[in-house]
This record gives C-alpha cells, structure tokens and sequence, in this order.
C-alpha cells in the first residue's frame, strides 16, 4: 500500500512493520524485511526500497556475485561479521591481499593484523606502485585490494577507478580518515565496495574482507600454524608505568597483537617516521601553507588514533576541522599540536630508552 519516509526508516528493525493493522490481520511478527536485511549485509550486498505512500512499494536486493566457472572451493570460515573466538582458526588463510598504504606506521600495522590471521599480504607504498604490481602478477592473482584513500600521487580514488578498468572483478576496499559525510559516496562512486574507518579495527576489517573478497578457487595453501596467543596485561610489559604517558596502555593491547617484539617496533616505526614531523608543521605555518599543513596534520591524526594516543589525536582532529573550514584559529591549533606531538615523541623516547636501559 506505500509508505511515508517515517515507515520507510524504521522498515528494516526487527518487530517493526509499516501498518500495525497488517499484523492484526495476518498474524505477521515483523522479522521478514529484518533478517532479509542482516542476510543480504552478511552476503555482501545492499538492500533499499521506494515506495510512495498509496501507491505501493518497490524492493531493490543487489549482490556483488562472481560467475562460478568452476567448482569452488569451501569457504566454511566465511561467516559475515562473526567475531574471533580465543583459538580460533585463521580466518584469512588462503587469501591473497593486495594493499596501497603510504604511511610505514600503517603498513606495518596492517601486516600485523592480516598475517595473524593468515593472509598473504603484499603491501605497497602508493597508488602507481600497487597498480603497475597489478598489472605484473595478473588481475587474478589476489582476492581483494585494500588502499588508503589520502596518498601523494594517486590516490585511493583514482586507483580504485583504475583497478574497475584493469580487473573489475577485484573487490575494492577503501581505508579513510576523514569522517566527514559523504565519504562513503565518494568511495563507492570510485567503485569501491565498501570503506573502513581509521584508526583500524582489526575485526572490522577482517569482517569486511571476508564479506567482500573473491571466493579462493586455487587449491588451498599449507594450513598456517595456530600459535596460542600470549595474554599481556599492562603490567607485564617491559615498560615503566607512567600515570603521565600519552597512550593509553590497555586499549593499544586490545586493539593489536600480543607478539613479543610489535610494541617495541610500533614505537620505533612511529618515532623514525615523525621525528621531523613538529619541524615541518612549524615551518609549514611560518609559511601559512595550508596545503603543506592540512598533510602534516591529517597523517598525525592517523598516527596517534593507531598509538591510542587521544589526546594528540583530539587535537589533529581539531586542527584538521579548522584548516578544511579555513577557521581563523587553525595556525594556532597547528602550532599546538606540532608541541603535543613533540611531547608525545619524547615520552616514547623515554620508554625506548628505558628499556634498552633494563636490558629488555
């Protein structure tokens, strides 16, 4: 019978249906449109109606399938958005990633939370490097593609675009920044099947690589040993427990690996890649260049959301905001932050050297 916009909103929640006089008459509880839904996001798709209220509904079911040419294989640990479990198998194994990143902080990271659960990564340092590495192994040899979306050169956007030219078989995955509206169109106009928000969740991400990367069709690869992971608590690591430290301890654990040796070289990665990052923030607003200012600031947004360091991340965040919308402020915020990235810096100094100091 059609829908207002105010029914249409609420159509896809459990025990909701448009008109409750539908129920009393045909005895309906409301979960139909709900678990069709959750099936179609699980699957990989999208769902979406129009509807004009007296005049009827339209229902639109899209499902990004591959042709089978073959039998395929099973894939039994594709589970949509299941979580891991202590002891769970790798969820990734058999599967060939393909990544665009810029920043050695974040590939790094990436390759730490993919190889842990089994994936074959080959991660490259932009856009051009990753499309001409396509274009030598072949359209087929990876299951899935994951770029950044800010990156000198060619970007995530234009990559992706090229990618839909050279292997439009080749699910695209988007990491972003920004939170700004709108992003998700962006990314999927560029052909993009979906985009994941920074600071990564490990979860998250492997979710929506098992929701969108092509079936395996090769035969499967050797199984990947399964290592107990090692339960750490903040006060079993090797560094002194500093009330004043300006990361967050605990959550950096929950969000990354407990393998011995990642913390140590996180820090370092961090600490080699922005040593001169507060020089060059000053020098950029000395010049009053936005554009030199807007590159610093976003990539210590990325940085400190990645260290769970909030508090400096709060601040990029802000400084970012107030460079977009050309705020009178945004040369003071800049210069503010560059000193809460030099004092973010020097406690991770402290800690290295610490522990060099104790032996550990």
């Amino acid at each position: 019978m059609g829908m207002n916009q105010e029914q249409i909103e609420r159509l896809f929640e459990p025990f909701e249906q448009a008109d409750g006089s539908t129920t009393r008459r045909f005895g309906g509880t409301g979960l139909g449109l709900a678990i069709t839904h959750r099936l179609v996001k699980m699957m990989g798709g999208e769902i979406r109606v129009e509807s004009t209220a007296g005049q009827g509904s339209r229902f639109h079911v899209r499902l990004p399938l591959v042709e089978a040419d073959g039998e395929l294989l099973p894939r039994n640990r594709r589970r949509g958005f299941a979580t891991k479990e202590r002891g769970a198998g790798a969820r990734l194994a058999g599967l060939n990633v393909l990544a665009a990143e810029d920043n050695e902080v974040n590939r790094y990271l990436l390759e730490e939370m993919l190889s842990q659960e089994g994936a074959r990564l080959v991660c490259l340092p932009g856009g051009q490097e990753t499309l001409d590495r396509l274009e030598q192994d072949g359209a087929d040899a990876y299951h899935i593609l994951i770029t950044d979306i800010q990156m000198p050169g060619m970007d995530g956007y234009e990559l992706s675009r090229r990618v839909r030219q050279l292997a439009p078989q080749l699910p695209v995955i988007g990491l972003t920044a920004h939170a700004m509206a709108g992003e998700r169109e962006r990314c999927l106009e560029a052909g993009m099947l979906e985009h994941v928000p920074k600071p990564v969740d490990g979860e998250h991400l492997v979710a929506v690589i098992l929701a969108r990367a092509r079936p395996i069709r090769e035969p499967a690869a050797a199984p990947v040993a399964e290592v107990a992971p090692t339960v750490v608590s903040a006060d079993d690591l090797p560094f002194p427990q500093d009330p004043d430290l300006p990361l967050e301890w605990e959550a950096l654990l929950s969000r990354y690996s407990k393998r011995k040796g990642f913390l140590r070289r996180l820090l370092e990665l961090v600490l080699g890649s922005h040593k001169d990052t507060p020089g060059a923030l000053r020098a950029a607003a000395a010049l009053n260049d936005s554009q030199q200012l807007a590159f610093h600031v976003h990539n210590i947004k990325g940085m400190a959301g990645n260290l769970m360091a909030r508090a400096v991340a709060k601040q990029a965040v802000a400084a970012e905001q107030a460079l977009r919308e050309g705020q009178a402020d945004a040369l003071a915020l800049s210069l503010a932050l560059a000193d809460a990235l030099e004092g973010l810096l020097s406690a991770l100094e402290r800690l290295l050297a610490w522990r060099e100091g104790q032996g550990v």
